[in-house]
């Protein structure tokens, strides 16, 4: 699935595979101009225009909490300590 198909079908619509997928496409554009248009097109599916600003604050609130709170850095050993028993999860 392209990212237009999956604007024009709707990020919360897509399946938990296509909206992997679709992620791991973004994360893979190397182009920031284009990234950050196709996140934003994507983003504009579920979140009204007026309110994205409000949202992104929001996110940002939460992602620097998750941060003091080591969250990523618990992620981040998990993921370490699964690769190191042959594991995935």
């Amino acid at each position: 699935m392209t990212i237009e198909e999956s604007v024009e079908k709707g990020f919360l619509n897509l399946e938990e595979n296509q909206a992997k997928e679709i992620l791991d496409t973004l994360f893979d554009i190397e182009d920031t101009e284009n990234r950050l248009g196709a996140g934003m097109a994507l983003f504009q599916t579920f979140v009204q225009e007026d309110k994205i600003d409000a949202v992104l604050d929001l996110a940002a609130i939460i992602l620097d909490a998750y941060d003091e709170l080591g969250y990523f850095e618990e992620e981040d050993e998990e993921h370490d300590h699964e690769h190191d028993n042959g594991k995935e999860k």
